[in-house]
This record gives structure tokens, C-alpha cells and sequence, in this order.
């Protein structure tokens, strides 16, 4: 279990990371207003890919034994 979280959390810091200078290149590039648009969209298809998984992982967690 430690190993995995462990692994969860450098995943974690490196999207961090990497996230902090590319929004701050497209901020630099091409103006907040785009930024904040980017960060909207990607929300939204975040959102929708958690709408559509939710009756498959549920069928997942019915079918494992109690």
C-alpha cells in the first residue's frame, strides 16, 4: 500500500510540476483569459469522462465479494 501511494504522490508532484510552466507558457503566450478557458474545457471533459465511468466502475464494486 505505501508503494502505491508513493507512486500516487510522485505522479502527483510531477503533473504539478509540469502543469505550473505550461500554464504559465500559455499565459505568457497567448493571455489569463486562454488560460482560464483551457482550465474550463479541461474541467468539462474531465467531468464528462467521470460521468460516463460512473455506472461501469459501479458495476465493478457490485461484482466484487463482500
Amino acid at each position: 500500500t505505501a508503494t502505491v501511494s508513493g507512486v500516487f504522490n510522485s505522479s502527483i508532484y510531477v503533473g504539478s510540476a509540469i502543469s505550473t510552466y505550461a500554464f504559465g507558457a500559455i499565459a505568457e503566450r497567448f493571455s489569463w483569459p486562454t488560460t482560464v478557458a483551457l482550465w474550463l474545457a479541461l474541467t468539462v471533459v474531465s467531468a464528462i469522462v467521470l460521468i460516463i465511468m460512473a455506472r461501469p466502475w459501479r458495476k465493478f464494486l457490485d461484482s466484487l465479494p463482500e
